[in-house]
């Protein structure tokens, strides 16, 4: 009984969660875009090396962006009534000559490949909601416990299985510094007291500022204008991706 009554309130927690009545939930670090205080960043004559710190950045997104902080960082994830999809990304770079900016756009073509054999390789015991309260305490503690250690094997041999492909495109000086200005004044003004719209997805805008790196990350619920920059950020990856890169009309879209 005690069970059954656990469960009426969460559904009714999750029901008055849902009504908006609280802030955005996000995550706003600023950070030392280089760290130097560790093993690693001793060089064989002693000397200190600076390393980009990557602290902030969740496993995939290390597999996207691994060796360093770059000027613009989009990450975006989601998931649709058949399980998690495929991750999208996109940075920009300077190219080796350090004069035209390139945007990379990442994504893990074998994403729910990967996904599917892990299922399978570290299976989940399921009880049914409806018999609930007639199986023991212990077993329903045995469960839970056994489905945690799935899901940790899961998440620790991913990222080691998941193949990043990355697609470049040179792209002007204009574009990408005004994509730049647009992600350091949003991240800069957000505003985690304005209405939106729940969105079911979850996306990271990260940029670096100087000697920080600034990173926002929102999940499901997004401001109005946390979608909209979303939105201009995923339609860039599909328009890059299609050979249809029109920097004009992004310039005026950001303003510029």
């Amino acid at each position: 009984m005690n069970r059954i009554i656990t469960v009426f309130f969460a559904i009714l927690l999750l029901q008055t969660v849902s009504a908006r009545d609280y802030p955005v939930q996000f995550s706003k670090r600023i950070e030392n875009n280089f760290v130097k205080c560790r093993l690693e960043n001793v060089q064989p004559d002693g000397s200190i090396k600076p390393l980009s710190n990557l602290d902030g950045k969740t496993d995939i997104e290390n597999l996207f962006f691994e060796d360093f902080n770059a000027p613009v960082e989009y990450f975006f994830r989601w998931e649709s009534k058949y399980g998690p999809e495929e991750p999208l990304g996109f940075r920009i770079v300077k190219d080796s000559s350090g004069r035209h900016y390139l945007l990379e756009v990442k994504s893990i073509p074998n994403f729910k490949e990967v996904n599917n054999k892990l299922e399978e390789e570290f299976p989940l015991l399921l009880m049914s909601l409806k018999g609930l309260d007639s199986i023991a305490d212990s077993t329903v503690r045995r469960y839970g416990k056994h489905n945690m250690a799935m899901y940790a094997k899961r998440r620790k041999e991913a990222p080691k299985r998941y193949r990043v492909e990355t697609r470049t495109f040179r792209i002007g000086d204009r574009f990408a510094e005004a994509l730049y200005n647009k992600f350091v004044n949003w991240i800069d003004r957000f505003d985690s007291k304005a209405e939106g719209p729940s969105v079911g997805y979850w996306a990271t805008f990260r940029c670096v500022v100087d000697n920080e790196v600034w990173t926002l990350s929102l999940d499901d619920e997004f401001t109005a204008d946390a979608v909209a920059l979303s939105d201009l950020c995923r339609e860039i990856i599909a328009d890059a991706v299609a050979g249809r890169l029109d920097e004009a009309k992004y310039l005026e879209r950001l303003g510029d």
